[in-house]
């Protein structure tokens, strides 16, 4: 369960760069 919460996390993470970066 840990594994998958931070991979979770991490994936959300990742989208949230990518959105900002996307707006640049």
């Amino acid at each position: 369960q840990e594994n998958g919460a931070q991979m979770v996390k991490i994936g959300l993470e990742m989208t949230r760069i990518s959105q900002c970066e996307g707006k640049k």
